[in-house]
């Protein structure tokens, strides 16, 4: 991945933003590589917009070529962004970068170099189950309020495709509504007819909180179950509850590794029926 880059100085100098960062000194070393991969991640989680790399006529434009970027960009991230696109203007590299309809674009390898300064050792740029956004013109991790905005063009863009599809139903003008974001923060009432005929849907935006959904740890988790934290660690495992959001959720430090594990009511109800049907159930047995 290490290409050497040399980089014009700017005579005039755009601002950085959401939507737009400059890419100068770039020398294509693998801890470059990946904070263009960050940015570009970045600004697709948030609303598009476009990287410059401001290049001398000895650099081999190749490097930059869509299909390049597309395949460095999404070996990391899961899903992938579509529709990377790249352009030369005034021997500069220009990538553009869309308001992903797919977005949160979330990192599920982690981006790893070697530090250049000693003592030598691997250094992190990002961590897998990261989500990075952009904030005026830096990358950082998504926040709540990030979440909120990202939700709420979710739902905008299902409550338009309802209306689409609500169009082509052979319904008079007089019995079909307008589906409509309603300003209750608690809830999305849709109706589509008046006429009776069909039922109403009520679509609940409901608050992520990790502490009402998954209201246990292991330890609290096995005290009502009558059993060890480690035994209820390693049955959750055994058993493959914890890669399932229905039973548990992974909370993550900033540097991306797990600090918990919390269980949702469904999977206390879960082991409380397993584990009398199994009585003697040993989950450090090796199987």
């Amino acid at each position: 991945m290490s290409v050497a880059v040399a980089v014009r100085k700017r005579i005039k100098k755009k601002p950085e933003s959401e939507k737009y960062e400059f890419k100068g000194s770039f020398f294509g070393t693998d801890a470059e590589w990946l904070k263009l991969i960050k940015t570009i991640v970045a600004i697709a989680n948030t609303s598009g917009g476009s990287l410059e790399v401001k290049t001398t006529n000895d650099v081999d434009l190749r490097l930059f070529d869509a299909a390049r970027i597309d395949d460095k960009v999404n070996a990391y991230i899961s899903p992938r962004i579509q529709n990377l696109t790249t352009r030369t203007k005034n021997s500069a590299v220009i990538i553009a970068i869309p308001n992903s309809p797919s977005k949160p674009h979330i990192f599920i390898k982690r981006g790893m170099y070697q530090n250049p300064k000693p003592p030598p050792q691997q250094l992190p740029e990002f961590h897998e189950g990261q989500i990075w956004v952009r904030h005026s013109g830096k990358n950082e991790l998504l926040t709540k309020d990030d979440f909120d905005r990202i939700l709420k063009e979710k739902l905008n863009e299902f409550l338009a495709s309802i209306n689409i599809m609500a169009s082509q139903f052979p319904i008079s003008a007089k019995e079909l509504k307008v589906v409509e974001s309603t300003v209750d923060p608690n809830a999305v009432p849709i109706q589509v007819k008046e006429s009776g005929e069909g039922l109403p849907v009520l679509l609940k935006k409901e608050r992520v909180d990790p502490n009402l959904d998954y209201p246990y740890n292991a330890k609290e988790m096995g005290k009502l179950l009558g059993k060890s934290q480690n035994f209820i660690a390693y049955t959750v495992k055994k058993l493959g509850l914890k890669g399932d959001m229905k039973y548990a959720v992974q909370l993550k430090n900033p540097q991306g590794k797990v600090v918990m594990v919390k269980y949702s009511n469904e999977a206390l109800v879960f082991l409380k029926k397993f584990l009398a049907d199994n009585p003697t159930f040993n989950p450090y047995k090796q199987i």
